[in-house]
């Protein structure tokens, strides 16, 4: 293909490209007032996000170790934020499914840990005892939401959730089956 040929093609297919360009240009001005426009723009796509990853549903026999039962993460980049609440269904103990050999509630405490970074504005509270998890049956507690009227920086986390068997004595080693419903609730605001 001779060289004509091959830039004639490609000034056409420049052509066919659409560009929004503006400019603007005053000559020889002479006792007047000259205005040109720049327009400015930025857009961030909106992230709101609750993931949740059961590890497992077994409590580690060994009351004095916590059990990891799972994780979730958050990431969140509005300015009216988010709240994330937990409730349980029996209230915070391992409540036994029958009561055939004198079985009784064990109760328990949730510790969450974190990586990553919580937005500025948000709240946190991180440890729940037996006796908080009590009060869920009427209304779940916040575990993050917005300090004030606006959030400044993004959430992007990861917590782990830890149960630990706040009694000492050996009622894990006793005989029973034992069940609660943990819930944690996300609401973008």
């Amino acid at each position: 293909m001779d060289i004509k040929k091959s830039l004639g093609i490609s000034f056409i297919a420049m052509l066919m490209i659409p560009i929004a360009l503006t400019a603007g240009e005053s000559i020889n001005v002479l006792n007047a007032v000259v205005n040109e426009s720049f327009n400015l723009s930025h857009s961030v796509s909106r992230q709101s996000y609750f993931k949740t990853i059961v590890k497992t549903a077994k409590v580690n026999e060994d009351a004095l170790q916590p059990t990891n039962i799972g994780e979730f993460r958050i990431k969140n980049n509005t300015r009216d934020g988010f709240t994330l609440k937990i409730s349980t269904a029996m209230g915070g103990v391992l409540a036994p499914t029958s009561m055939d050999d004198g079985e009784v509630d064990i109760p328990y405490g949730v510790i969450l840990s974190q990586t990553g970074q919580v937005g500025t504005g948000i709240d946190s509270k991180l440890t729940f005892s037996g006796s908080e998890l009590a009060t869920t049956l009427s209304s779940p507690l916040l575990i993050l939401n917005k300090a004030g009227t606006h959030v400044t920086s993004a959430t992007d986390a990861i917590f782990q959730i830890d149960v630990v068997i706040e009694d000492n004595t050996d009622s894990l080693g006793m005989a029973g089956t034992y069940e609660d419903v943990i819930t944690l609730t996300y609401e973008d605001l």
